[in-house]
């Protein structure tokens, strides 16, 4: 992993697959947005839709919680333009602070979406929010299942401007929900 760390602190340029895995819209700007430019082939997940349903964040903005969710994938959008980045952008479209409650169907869906990944960049498991926690353990798991079936991406977990690599063990999986949707028009 601290070869592909160095190459983004060198500027290099990365044309293999990375994906960054996010609780929210917004995250994988603090987990990467400064080198999102050089990921050539770079796909970003959004496990939840930053849409929380007590709606505190909505309602302080005048809007209703699909409204915001909507707000916050046109944020996304500014986002990259702003950063010279063009990922594929994906969102699993759970509400936001209720990501734990879909576990089984993330991992389903991370496993699928991380297979042929070269790199994989999430949030640090640290007992804090739980949507990043869900992305972390989920992301984590997935990895698991795929080392078991293929050659496993190397994993990077972002924390602040900390870095490290986790492997957690593996659990088993039910059938695979539909892809999800992209996050952005």
């Amino acid at each position: 992993m601290s070869g592909f760390l160095q190459r983004l602190a060198r500027h290099e340029t990365i044309p293999e697959r990375v994906v960054v895995v996010v609780a929210h819209p917004d995250d994988e700007v603090l987990a990467a947005g400064s080198r999102m430019d050089r990921m050539e082939d770079l796909t970003v997940i959004h496990i939840t839709d930053g849409s929380p349903r007590d709606m505190q964040d909505a309602r302080r903005e005048g809007l209703t919680r699909e409204d915001y969710a909507a707000l916050r994938r046109r944020e996304v959008a500014a986002a990259m333009d702003a950063l010279d980045a063009d990922p594929e952008l994906l969102c699993y479209w759970h509400p936001d602070k209720e990501s734990i409650l879909h576990g089984p169907a993330i991992l389903d869906q991370l496993t699928e979406d991380l297979r042929g990944a070269a790199f994989v960049i999430t949030h640090a498991y640290e007992h804090g929010h739980p949507d990043h926690d869900t992305a972390a353990l989920c992301t984590h798991l997935a990895l698991d299942r795929l080392r078991e079936g293929a050659k496993r991406p190397r994993s990077t977990s972002s924390r602040s401007t900390r870095w490290r690599t986790a492997s957690p063990s593996s659990a088993a999986s039910p059938p695979m929900p539909p892809r999800p949707r992209p996050c952005c028009p």
